[in-house]
């Protein structure tokens, strides 16, 4: 899997987010395979939904039950997967369900938002 890590790279620097998406999902699956602790019934259902309504793929961020599905998905999609992302959530019982919008920057990681759409 580290072997994708300059490709995916690649793909960032040339905005091929379709490509990086689907190195996400193909990313994703492979994880799953390394144990059964990577992921959840949960965590699995939201991530096929978002498949389900256009996403090319996405990746958990976080640890401990306090995370982010971040997924990768066209712009004339992005409402739809928004959208079923937020009902999911709930359904799912996850206890926060919103969009939190991200950017690319030169300085690494910067925060954006720490109110959670709230």
């Amino acid at each position: 899997m580290s072997d994708s890590v300059p490709v995916f790279k690649e793909t960032l620097l040339h905005a091929d987010f379709k490509s990086a998406g689907e190195m996400l999902l193909d990313g994703w699956t492979m994880k799953k395979q390394l144990a059964s602790a990577i992921s959840n019934t949960g965590i699995d259902n939201l991530y096929e939904i978002a498949i389900s309504r256009g996403a090319w793929g996405g990746k958990i961020l976080g640890a401990g039950g306090a995370g982010c599905l971040m997924m990768l998905a066209p712009l004339d999609s992005r409402a739809a997967v928004v959208e079923a992302l937020t009902v999911g959530a709930k359904t799912e019982g996850f206890e926060a369900a919103c969009e939190i919008p991200v950017g690319f920057v030169q300085a690494g990681a910067e925060i954006v938002t720490n109110s959670y759409g709230r």
